[in-house]
């Protein structure tokens, strides 16, 4: 009746046949159900915020391994306060919170942006502008995956209301966000870019700068992220002066993810300075790259 397992070497797990629960769910009446709803999220909506409003540090890995084993807990709590008008702060503080595991976790991304979509339409709206407004980054965030469109839209209205709450940290990421967006669908600039990156640093923030050098890595000068880069070999992006630079950008990239402990940074720093060391035809070079990223793989388990 009751089953014990230990997944992927995790603490102990028990789980109960689903006829059970629903035998015992029917023994106790609606109060105590919703007694057991509220305790439930806030135990599980206590552990997202583990970590502070916004994860990171050598901790940010077990953190999130942990929302994958317990992804349907919190998927439950969630909903719970979805349901209850006047924990819309409290619902909006969760989904942000959650920002990066939704990029990172490629299988929950997508449910990831229905549920802040849901939370933007949500009835009982939380007076928070700087709040608000990391929400609407959430959804360009994870929009940015599916609808370039839609996720400028969202960058947008973030960025409206960072600059009505005035918060320095807000308006650097938004700023980030608006010209990782407007780079990735050729309208970027340098200027916009360079704006970004200048506020992140006045910030001192190094997951602001990391963000602000992704909208960096994707204007004309560097175009590490424009599909046509690497399709034509001999154009102007693959100048030694370029390649440099996308290389000092990612390198930097690199150092950040490290200081940050956050293998998912290092990880794409790692795999983008590859086709920079490729097409360098730097034998050396790559070697040694290829022999820091495998220690990284086997430093950090991947």
């Amino acid at each position: 009746m009751v089953t014990i397992f230990s997944p992927d070497g995790a603490p102990t797990r028990y789980g109960l046949l689903e006829t059970l629960r629903q035998f015992g769910a029917a023994q106790i009446d609606e109060e105590t159900k919703e007694q057991a709803r509220a305790e439930h999220a806030r135990f599980f909506l206590g552990l997202v915020h583990a970590l502070g409003p916004e994860p990171r540090g050598p901790q940010l890995g077990a953190w999130m391994r942990w929302l994958d084993l317990e992804f349907i807990n919190v998927r439950s709590a969630l909903s719970y306060i979805e349901r209850t008008p006047h924990r819309a702060a409290d619902l909006f503080s969760s989904l942000v919170t959650m920002r990066r595991f939704w990029i990172y976790s490629y299988l929950n991304r997508r449910e990831g942006l229905h549920l802040v979509q849901r939370a933007l339409g949500h009835p009982a709206v939380t007076d928070d502008i700087r709040l608000t407004a990391w929400l609407f980054a959430t959804a360009s965030s994870l929009a940015f995956n599916f609808d370039l469109k839609l996720s400028a839209r969202y960058a947008a209205a973030s960025s409206d209301l960072a600059l009505r709450s005035g918060d320095a940290a807000t308006i650097a990421l938004t700023s980030a966000l608006v010209a990782q967006v407007r780079s990735s669908t050729g309208e970027g600039s340098e200027a916009e870019a360079a704006r970004a990156l200048r506020l992140a640093r006045e910030v001192g923030d190094p997951l602001r700068v990391y963000e602000a050098l992704l909208g960096v890595l994707g204007t004309p000068a560097s175009g590490l992220h424009t599909p046509a880069r690497w399709r034509v070999q001999d154009g102007p992006w693959w100048s030694s002066e370029n390649l440099a630079r996308t290389r000092y950008i990612l390198e930097e990239i690199l150092a950040i993810g490290k200081e940050m402990g956050d293998p998912n940074i290092c990880l794409f720093a790692y795999m983008d300075l590859l086709p920079i060391r490729y097409v360098k035809r730097d034998r050396e070079d790559q070697r040694s790259h290829l022999q820091r990223y495998s220690a990284f793989v086997e430093e950090v388990g991947l």
